[in-house]
This record gives structure tokens, C-alpha cells and sequence, in this order.
């Protein structure tokens, strides 16, 4: 890829979540969106999604977000780039975007009455130097009546989401561990500011990030 070079540090989204989008702005946090894909259908095959640890799915969902910063690396100059990435994992099996309704429903007859594992790995990469950590959240399921998982599943945006999403139809019937709740849309700004401070990104007055 041609080199990106910024004037003046700046902030850049490696994502195409526009969830992730949506909290930067809605946080005053000015940035640019960059997004080069990475062929995540290929690593999800290779990886194992049924049988594993919740440590094994940190560590997988970390290598995803990292996976995503690695066409950067090198190809952006006073650019600080976000990465990001979002399963849930529970009982043993690391669940991603459902993407088709059969999966979706599928995978919310799983969760129904059960507590997830919400995993968001951040990933920052700035002049040389990078960062990442995973924020787990506890998020519990109350029973989804049938008809309540058939309107999940005609939502777009409930199948481009994973860990899982607290918006459309079924907000109502989940619930959070205290203080978990701030991690439930794929980002972490908290998180994120962090990261910034330790890869040398100065986070001045230009950057409010919420403390």
C-alpha cells in the first residue's frame, strides 16, 4: 500500500464497524478512517471455535484485532491507528458475527437464559510502537421467546454484530455485570485513550477522552 503520512498526529479508525465509528464522535474525538480488510473468514476457519478456554478465546480475539493492524505497520506516519475486534465466548465455544439469520438463530437459542463472556481486543499502533489489550464484560441472557429470536434475526445490524449486540429487540431481555455495560458496542474508549498514552500519542485537550 502507498504510504499514509499525516501532518499533525492523528487519530486513525482501522475499522469498518460503524459502531466504532459512532463512539469516537459521539466521545468529541476526531479522527479519519482508513480500513484495509484482512481475510478474517480465512483466520476463523483455521482457528478452533468449540471446546476452547475463555483464556484461549482472549488470546484469539487479541490476535484478531492485531491481525487487522498488521497492513499498517510501517505504511503510516504520525498516524495513531485503532484496531479492534469483538467475540463472546461462552460454555466453551467462541461465538462471532452470526452474518446469516440461520447462524443467528442458532447462536441466540444458545445464549437464551445463559452469561457470556463479551470480548473486545483494542489494538493501537503509532510511529513504530504498539499496544493492545483485551476488556472482557460478563453479560447475562434472560429466556428469548421464540418469536423475540425471529425478530433478532431479521435485524441487519444484530448480524453484523458480535459479543453481543445491546440494541434492537433484544435490550430488554439482557443485563450486565456491574460496570460492564460501557463495553458492550466494540469499543472502549477508556481503553483506547490508554493505549494512546502508551504508544507516545499525546492526548491533549484536542482529544477529550473521558477520564
Amino acid at each position: 500500500m502507498e504510504k499514509i503520512v499525516f501532518d499533525t498526529p492523528t487519530i486513525v479508525l482501522g475499522s469498518g464497524s460503524p459502531n466504532r465509528a459512532k463512539i469516537l464522535t459521539e466521545n468529541g474525538i476526531p479522527f479519519v478512517k482508513k480500513l484495509i480488510p484482512i481475510d478474517e473468514e480465512h483466520l476463523n476457519a483455521t482457528i478452533k471455535h468449540h471446546g476452547v478456554s475463555k483464556a484461549f478465546a482472549k488470546r484469539y480475539v487479541k490476535m484478531l484485532a492485531i491481525e487487522k493492524q498488521k497492513p499498517f505497520v510501517g505504511n503510516v506516519e504520525n498516524g495513531a491507528v485503532i484496531t479492534a475486534d469483538t467475540v463472546a465466548w461462552l460454555d466453551g465455544v467462541i461465538l462471532e458475527k452470526p452474518l446469516t439469520k440461520e447462524r443467528c438463530k442458532t447462536q441466540h437459542e444458545f445464549i437464551s437464559g445463559k452469561k457470556a463472556h463479551a470480548m473486545t481486543a483494542h489494538a493501537v499502533y503509532f510511529n513504530g510502537k504498539a499496544a493492545s489489550c483485551v476488556k472482557v464484560s460478563v453479560i447475562g441472557f434472560e429466556k428469548l421467546p421464540p418469536p423475540l429470536i425471529e425478530e433478532i434475526c431479521n435485524e441487519p445490524a444484530t448480524l453484523q454484530c458480535a459479543g453481543y449486540c445491546a440494541g434492537g429487540a433484544i435490550k430488554n431481555y439482557m443485563w450486565w455485570k456491574k460496570n460492564h455495560a460501557n463495553n458492550n458496542r466494540g469499543l472502549d474508549v477508556r481503553v483506547v485513550r490508554k493505549l494512546l498514552k502508551k504508544v507516545g500519542f499525546n492526548v491533549s485537550s484536542t482529544y477529550p477522552y473521558p477520564s
